[in-house]
């Protein structure tokens, strides 16, 4: 017995697998799930189809297969997603910014939980028409929204714009689920 609790001692103690904050499921690396590229993707933070690549994520990165959050490997306390699909989020983007009038199929939304706060956003690039950005700016007044539009030299017809909602304090990190996850996941065995 006593050589028993001594063994315990010596052995190194069992780790508990990482849990999203968002929604409690056991998180994997991002190398044991598969990337359907036949669909959107689940996050565009890890599965970017741009010509510009993502690297930000590698497989070691730790990922939820139901909320579909990454976490941030330069933020340890920061999870976040991006997609093109606004209804696909767990928690349910604010009204805001799931509303927001951007071009038809263009912009990419964002949701971060950082601690205690949730941050959201869509970006996407557009003409760059000075009554469609006028029409943007009033939008964001009405709605309590920041914009930032940008001009390139490269495109001199087009305006990126970036608009955020303001950080929205969560009550407790494990948030219950608004929208119903997507069930279809594979995991790589390796």
């Amino acid at each position: 017995m006593i050589l028993f609790c001594f063994a315990s001692l010596l052995a190194p103690p069992l780790m508990a697998a990482e849990k999203c904050p968002n929604c409690g499921v056991e998180v994997v690396t991002v190398g044991k799930v598969s990337d359907d590229e036949t669909k959107p993707s689940k996050n565009q933070w890890v599965w970017n189809r741009s010509s510009c690549a993502n690297l930000l994520h590698d497989e070691d990165s730790l990922i939820c297969t139901r909320c579909w959050l990454v976490k941030d490997r330069t933020e340890p306390t920061v999870w976040m997603r991006s997609s093109e699909l606004p209804s696909s989020f767990v928690v349910a983007l604010s009204a805001a910014i799931r509303g927001f009038p951007a071009p038809k199929d263009s912009a990419n939304y964002d949701q971060r939980f950082e601690g205690k706060k949730r941050l959201e956003s869509l970006s996407f690039w557009c003409e760059d028409s000075k009554d469609l950005i006028a029409s943007f700016r009033r939008y964001c007044e009405e709605h309590g929204l920041t914009i930032k539009v940008e001009r390139s030299e490269r495109y001199p017809r087009e305006a990126s714009v970036e608009v955020e909602q303001k950080p929205i304090a969560q009550r407790d990190c494990r948030i219950t689920p608004i929208a119903p996850p997507d069930s279809t996941v594979v995991l790589m065995d390796r």
